[in-house]
């Protein structure tokens, strides 16, 4: 997390974290996933740097993303891909069209929106993110649409 934008994410989880112990939600364990992690204390933990994430997403019960800057936003996309629950701010869903997420943008937010999904569940259709993915956002799409621009410029 030497990339600030990934670093203030990580305080803001740790941040989160204070919030639901505070409301006495102390037991949902938070992981930062990635290289040079803020220090950490249960039940936020950090795992440094790992050669995928997916495992980490797949594990986990709930997406957040309080990303307030920075570019290319692939956690998204990975979190969508896993067809999760994704709670996050305008900026980490930012040129991801019809994406269904919570919208958080303050820490409360966030710890509420994760009380609201652990006490009654989804109330969105986060499988829909893995379609979305697949159609719009997939190497194959990718390459398929350079493909037809190029093509376009020749003609």
């Amino acid at each position: 997390m030497g990339y600030p934008p990934n670093r203030e994410a990580a305080l803001s989880i740790l941040r989160i974290s204070e919030i639901l112990k505070e409301k006495g939600k102390g037991n949902i364990n938070f992981y930062l996933v990635g290289p040079f992690p803020p220090p950490t204390s249960p039940p936020v933990y950090s795992t440094g740097y790992v050669e995928s994430t997916i495992a980490y997403i797949k594990a986990a019960d709930i997406c957040i993303a309080p990303i307030k800057r920075g570019g290319v936003k692939l956690k998204t996309l990975e979190y969508m891909a896993s067809g999760k629950p994704i709670i996050a701010t305008h900026k980490a869903v930012e040129g991801i069209d019809k994406i269904n997420y919570i919208h958080a943008e303050k820490e409360e937010e966030f710890a509420n929106a994760i009380e609201e999904i652990l006490k009654n569940g989804e109330s969105m259709n986060f499988q829909e993110n893995m379609k979305l993915v697949k159609e719009k956002h997939s190497p194959t799409f990718a390459a398929n649409k350079l493909i037809y621009n190029l093509k376009k410029l020749i003609k």
